[in-house]
């Protein structure tokens, strides 16, 4: 987050990039309740930006400083989170981040930056070394130099370290356009910022407001997250991938990207996909119609050991006769070959037709064995 007074420094990325999280001596379980620190609600991964070292076991109102393996907190109240416990934020109505344990290992942004298009270059001040038996990543620290104090922030550097600096400016990928941070933000993680000196990583774009008219704006924001906002809105809505049909170099908030992947564009065809871009050919018209076979095809992927398998009956009134399987009693009555999507199939119902009859069946549509029993009157 760019600065801690109006975004609190929340880290995202509580695991170490060297752990194996998918091997079983380093699991993370949910299934034990307040065994620290298997349990996510009791393991601590990160600060919300306070000076740890000022906060006490004891004092609960306090811990909510902290974020644990499965916190959770609405993207809008970053702005509200500092000073409030956990249950007093109020996430009605915004997206939420979960903070939950992760099974393998989870690299470092710079890692996942370089294998595409949105990325960034930041530089990074190191101040000092954190403790990490008190400060964790997103901890507030600082350092004194010519009789000043230097205000930054605690991050996981490139070799897992836990150090303290500050992000004293952005660029973009193109080292274009030079930006200097206006205040104190957190420098990146996986950072090699570990001794004196500045050094340039790459980093994740930042996202915010970029509504200059709302509450929340963000000078720093280069991607527009709505929920971010006082009033969330969108804004330059588009494509951000290049390489895509549909591609806007204009865009600061993600859409729907378009590639030229063949496959049918008819959207009315059987085999219509949607993300299809290059029309290849193979679309299928559809033809309605009752697609159900009356044959053995109609018992498809049912056991063969099922009571009455490929079998039909029909109700004859026969003394200890009743039920009569009837093997040629079809399923319906309009099956069409030709149909490939199924619509309006009659179902068969096997009995008497004859409404002058003592056993008419007005739901019967088909009379083909059954014996209409005529009425005698005596």
């Amino acid at each position: 987050m760019p600065s801690y007074s109006n975004e609190p420094s929340l880290y995202i990325h509580p695991y170490s990039q060297g752990t194996d999280y998918s091997l079983v001596t380093n699991l993370l379980s949910n299934d034990l309740y307040a065994a620290h620190p298997s349990h996510p609600s009791q393991r601590r991964v990160g600060s919300l930006g306070i000076p740890d070292s000022t906060l006490h076991e004891t004092n609960d109102v306090r811990q909510a400083n902290y974020v644990y393996a499965d916190s959770r907190y609405s993207v809008k109240t970053y702005f509200d989170a500092i000073g409030k416990s956990k249950d007093s934020v109020n996430t009605t109505g915004f997206s939420e981040i979960g903070f939950l344990p992760a099974f393998g290992t989870v690299p470092y942004e710079a890692a996942l930056t370089g294998t595409g298009h949105h990325w960034a270059w930041a530089t990074c001040e190191w101040l000092t070394h954190c403790n990490a038996s008190v400060d964790y990543p997103g901890s507030a620290c600082n350092v004194t130099k010519n009789a000043m104090i230097i205000e930054g922030y605690c991050f996981t550097s490139d070799t897992d370290s836990l150090e303290c600096g500050r992000m004293v400016d952005t660029t973009d990928k193109f080292n274009r356009v030079t930006r200097v941070t206006s205040s104190t933000a957190r420098c990146p993680r996986g950072s090699p910022a570990t001794g004196l000196g500045n050094f340039v990583s790459k980093r994740l774009l930042v996202g915010g407001c970029m509504l200059t008219s709302d509450a929340n704006y963000s000078s720093h924001a280069e991607v527009h997250v709505p929920q971010m906002c006082n009033t969330p809105a969108n804004y330059l809505q588009g494509c951000m991938f290049p390489g895509a049909t549909n591609y806007d170099p204009l865009a600061v908030q993600p859409t729907n990207c378009h590639y030229n992947i063949k496959g049918c564009t008819s959207s009315v065809a059987v085999n219509y996909n949607s993300e299809a871009y290059v029309d290849d050919g193979s679309c299928i018209t559809a033809v309605y119609g009752c697609t159900v076979q009356s044959t053995s095809t109609s018992y498809a992927n049912v056991a063969n050991n099922t009571p009455s398998y490929q079998q039909r009956y029909v109700g004859l009134p026969l003394r200890s006769v009743g039920h009569y399987i009837y093997d040629a009693y079809p399923a319906v009555l309009n099956y069409d070959a030709a149909a490939n999507v199924n619509k309006g199939c009659i179902v068969a119902i096997e009995g008497c037709t004859d409404s002058n009859s003592v056993n008419y069946d007005s739901r019967a549509n088909i009379n083909s064995v059954t014996w209409c029993v005529p009425v005698v009157v005596v």
